[in-house]
């Protein structure tokens, strides 16, 4: 994974976050965290298809924001919505 710590993608369908993962997918504490941020606009598919396993948070009806603070040595997520409501809050992972 060459030092990635956390891998954004954007599409046009929902929000998902998932726990720390090896590049093929399985659950590793010190892998890469990736968060899909895909709730900007266009219309949202609903639930749509199975659920991977290392999801931890998927929104699939609501529009919103995603906010990352970072520090010299962790990092921090929200999903907040078009209300100013938090939808997410990921717990703070450490950069490796």
């Amino acid at each position: 994974a060459a030092g990635t710590e956390l891998v954004l993608s954007g599409h046009d369908h929902h929000y998902e976050r998932f726990a720390p993962q090896s590049p093929d997918g399985q659950a590793d504490p010190n892998g890469i965290v990736e968060i899909l941020g895909g709730m900007g606009g266009k219309d949202l598919y609903g639930q749509g298809d199975t659920v991977q396993k290392n999801s931890q948070k998927r929104i699939w009806d609501k529009f919103g924001v995603m906010q990352l603070d970072f520090t010299d040595t962790t990092f921090t997520s929200k999903f907040v919505g078009t209300d100013g409501t938090v939808l997410d809050t990921g717990p703070t992972y450490s950069c490796h």
